[in-house]
């Protein structure tokens, strides 16, 4: 379960791989186009970004860039454990049945109901 967000800032609202490019002159080398902008939780947007990548990955990314952005690693768990609900339900990933497995694993379970 999660809680009311402790902050909430400005997000970029569509904050996934297709809207990043390299740039060799931005600070971090990459320049994230196509905002959506709206104002929201960072973990839940550092959540969906990793909810994109291969199902295998989902957890993992979601983990280092909580680590890698200071973003509180336990909601931003949860939030790619929702964000994964999401991309099963939607039934167009061609890693369908992973991120299905992974929707019904014990790990997601736990994050969905602590």
């Amino acid at each position: 379960m999660i809680g009311a967000a402790p902050s909430a800032t400005l997000l970029h609202g569509d904050f996934i791989t297709k809207n990043l490019v390299r740039d060799e002159v931005a600070p971090v080398g990459w320049v994230a186009l196509d905002p959506l902008p709206m104002i929201g939780e960072p973990a839940c947007e550092v959540a969906a970004f990793a909810a994109y990548q291969p199902a295998e990955l989902i957890m993992p990314i979601a983990e280092s860039l909580a680590k890698a952005t200071g973003v509180s690693r336990r909601r931003v768990l949860v939030w790619a454990a929702i964000w994964s609900v999401h991309q099963s339900a939607q039934a167009w990933r061609d890693d369908q049945e992973e991120v299905d497995r992974l929707v019904n694993s014990v790990a997601i379970d736990e994050l969905l109901q602590a």
